[in-house]
């Protein structure tokens, strides 16, 4: 059996609930295969987001891909702040 080491990208992004749909879409169109969304709670620079109103929840969402795929979401990220 002989192993290969495949390199991939890891972007992880932190954003309200409210984007998912607007923004996983677009990471699919962009040619990920899958992605993984999970709530994220803490307390950060604007203070403690404990998701007691769905409406203020945030949530991770984490994509695995290869370095072009990440690129073009990472230029959706940066160029696009109104995906919804």
């Amino acid at each position: 059996m002989t192993s290969r080491l495949v390199v991939r990208k890891l972007i992880t992004v932190i954003c309200e609930s409210a984007l998912e749909q607007g923004l996983t879409q677009a990471i699919s169109k962009l040619g990920a295969s899958g992605y993984t969304v999970s709530d994220a709670r803490g307390k950060g620079a604007h203070g403690v987001r404990d998701a007691s109103w769905p409406e203020n929840a945030n949530i991770r969402i984490e994509v695995l891909c290869d370095e072009p795929i990440a690129s073009c979401i990472l230029d959706l990220l940066v160029n696009n702040t109104t995906v919804r």
